[in-house]
């Protein structure tokens, strides 16, 4: 799609500082923005001008202004200290960078009679040098004081984006750093293999397990922030079955316990993200294997549905009807702080991200049952 016109956003003529200060106080009679007060985020009421006759006290907090006259009659840019508000003779709106701008796309939405949305990056004058503003900005026609108005809200998120940004380099050194650390334990293992194979295995199977933590959480933080990309391919239910208990049966969780796979085990072909699949199997693994005792079993099968497939994962232990009511609940788990993920990441990336639900069954007599039911093919 091609962007629009300046022209195009920008349909309305700016009006005087005396009709705008004018629709401020018609506003303010009428009362109908009483509550837009308090908001703890940046609001802010425009005419179809894109002129600003109303913000509430966040945006003076948030921009160190004094009062709500020094923004009357003026364009979010200007306001927001845009560096390419001054840029054409119109002002904010009229340069060829603001063709770009969220902020104003979002806006003209607003004009139309339509809800818009969009993100606004600006670099903003600040003192005497330039300060970088990431901003989300909502926007809604309403009629206030029988007059056709749009309502901008806009959330700061340079917090978040620095947050991401430091998230992905972090992850990008770590996992580089994991990933030799994995590389040499096999060399090492290697050699120790004929020597000692019980500390070979050990030591392929802690470096084997420190990436794929880190990988668990990377996929976590990607699917909580949207980022989170789904890539489908032909998977073989038996094949990823089979692999996860292999490998979940070497975890530190699995000493003393038994890991089985079903004999019945169904081999169904299903077109869905084979990564998202074995984070999902090694969750379920890894926490039935942690609420199992010494000697015990867990057991790990697949059956075959009309259109899809059920995996699910067997442990002996019961679970009391006052976790059963928070089991999903991100950070709720019964082994101390800094849990609880591990339930919550199975909900999120099966219902979220593969089109598949979720759910369990816990009996004292016959013990704990999480199932996963995938369609056979997860929506793009």
């Amino acid at each position: 799609m091609s962007e629009p016109e300046i022209n195009e956003l920008c349909i309305y003529p700016k009006l005087t500082h005396d009709a705008v200060c004018e629709q401020h106080r018609e506003i303010m009679n009428s009362g109908a923005l009483a509550l837009a007060g308090v908001l703890p985020y940046m609001t802010l009421l425009l005419n179809r001008s894109r002129q600003i006759v109303y913000c509430n006290q966040a945006v003076l907090d948030s921009l160190g202004l004094d009062s709500m006259q020094e923004v009357l009659g003026r364009c979010v840019g200007e306001v927001f200290g845009c560096i390419h508000a001054e840029d054409a003779p119109e002002g904010c709106g009229f340069s060829a960078y603001c063709v770009k701008c969220g902020a104003l796309k979002a806006l003209a939405k607003g004009v139309a009679g339509e809800a818009g949305a969009g993100h606004c990056r600006m670099l903003r004058h600040a003192g005497n040098g330039i300060k970088a503003l990431n901003v989300k900005v909502n926007t809604s026609p309403i009629e206030v004081a029988g007059m056709s108005m749009v309502v901008l809200t806009a959330r700061n998120e340079d917090k978040d984006v620095r947050r991401r940004a430091m998230e992905r380099l972090f992850f990008h050194d770590v996992l580089n750093l994991a990933g030799g650390l994995d590389g040499a334990m096999q060399s090492f293992a290697e050699e120790f293999q004929d020597v000692n194979p019980e500390l070979a295995e050990l030591m392929q199977s802690t470096a084997r397990f420190l990436l794929e933590e880190i990988r668990a959480q990377k996929t976590l933080m990607a699917a909580e922030s949207g980022d989170l990309l789904v890539r489908p391919e032909p998977v073989s239910t038996r094949n990823v079955t089979e692999s996860a208990a292999a490998l979940y049966a070497m975890h530190k969780a699995a000493q003393g316990v038994r890991v089985l796979v079903a004999e019945d085990l169904d081999d169904v072909e299903l077109l869905t993200d084979r990564l998202l699949l074995n984070r999902l199997l090694g969750n379920m693994l890894k926490n039935a294997l942690e609420a199992t005792s010494v000697g015990q079993s867990v057991t790990v099968g697949c059956d075959r549905l009309s259109d899809g497939a059920a995996f699910w994962v067997h442990n002996p232990d019961y679970i009391p009807r006052d976790v059963q009511l928070q089991i999903f609940n991100r950070s709720f788990s019964t082994k101390g702080e800094g849990r609880g993920l591990g339930t919550y990441s199975i909900k999120l990336l099966a219902e979220t991200y593969l089109g598949g639900k979720v759910s369990f069954r816990s009996h004292p007599e016959d013990g704990t049952v999480f199932t996963v039911v995938l369609p056979s093919s997860c929506p793009r």
